[in-house]
């Protein structure tokens, strides 16, 4: 746990006061006359300053350690919100059939057209609903199989050439 070190000035009867004396070799000696020393001040010494050195560094390493925790923690509730997102709003498709043969056959029941998913689902606990948007004559029966997390096969069983569907995919995520 850092120490904070609480700082004092030194405070003495007279400020930059020197008695200067003069050296054989010619150069000057400064000598302090502080006077009455009214307060001794924090010295300014290794202690002190490693004492704020290693709380700086330790104040650095906390950042840079909540900087990676709240990255994490947004990349959680990204990923998080995308499954809500899934689970509840769900994925959309608009999706085109085609039907190749005549009534009463159908090329769509016989080769289903696969459907991969955006997000891959957790579970096969997921609801595929279709509306049609267009067609080509009758539509019929609208059938899902093959369900898998990435994906599934779609089909409809009437006797129109082409049919244009929205298909909502939810749920799969929990």
């Amino acid at each position: 746990m850092y120490r904070q070190t609480r700082w004092e000035d030194r405070v003495t009867e007279y400020e930059d006061r020197y008695r200067e004396t003069s050296n054989p070799d010619g150069t000057f000696t400064h000598t302090e006359v502080p006077g009455e020393i009214i307060q001794e001040g924090t010295p300014q010494n290794q202690t002190n300053f490693n004492n704020m050195e290693n709380g700086i560094q330790d104040a650095t390493m906390a950042a840079q350690i909540l900087a990676w925790a709240n990255f994490h923690q947004q990349r959680h509730n990204d990923e998080h919100e995308a499954s809500v997102d899934a689970e509840i709003k769900g994925e959309l498709h608009e999706i085109t059939l085609t039907n190749t043969q005549r009534y009463p056959f159908n090329s769509s029941v016989d080769s289903p057209r696969t459907v991969a998913m955006i997000q891959t689902r957790r579970n096969l606990f997921y609801s595929v609903e279709a509306e049609v948007l267009e067609s080509d004559g009758q539509v019929g029966e609208i059938i899902v199989s093959d369900k898998a997390l990435n994906g599934f096969k779609i089909a409809y069983t009437g006797s129109g050439s082409s049919v244009t569907l929205a298909v909502r995919i939810k749920g799969g995520m929990t």
